[in-house]
């Protein structure tokens, strides 16, 4: 009874898209990057890094919240290219993106730090004017 509760429970919560093949990652930028109004945040992380395993509940909860955000999430020695072209240094980080270009980068493990740096970059870029492809 409880994998089915377990089951039903992750499936109210919309997770966040995992990246796991550079041809994946290249659909992406070529499709969702080039939406004018949508931000995206990319959740870059390791799995044998433990600062990072707590972050992925929360970041699944802020993809549910926030649906008019793209989230990814990238293993940084999966896609390592990916991580060198966006200088992830630390671990975990979280770039927020629009239309490709780097808005904000995010080096906390805080949830709550987190989402108020998230709805503070979707509230700037929201006043500014849409650009023009």
């Amino acid at each position: 009874m409880g994998s089915i509760v377990s089951s039903w429970m992750k499936s109210l919560v919309a997770p966040t898209k995992r990246v796991t093949q550079i041809s994946d990652w290249k659909v992406y930028l070529k499709k969702e990057s080039r939406k004018p109004s949508r931000l995206t945040v990319i959740y870059f992380f390791a799995s044998w890094y433990s600062r990072c395993n707590p972050l992925e509940p929360g970041l699944d909860y802020l993809a549910s919240k926030y649906t008019d955000i793209n989230f990814f999430k990238i293993d940084i020695d999966k896609l390592t290219g990916v991580a060198k072209k966006f200088q992830v240094n630390t671990l975990p980080t979280l770039v927020v993106l629009k239309q490709g270009e780097v808005v904000k980068i995010i080096d906390s493990d805080k949830i709550d730090v987190i989402e108020n740096m998230i709805k503070e970059v979707a509230e700037t870029e929201a006043s500014k004017p849409a650009a023009t492809n």
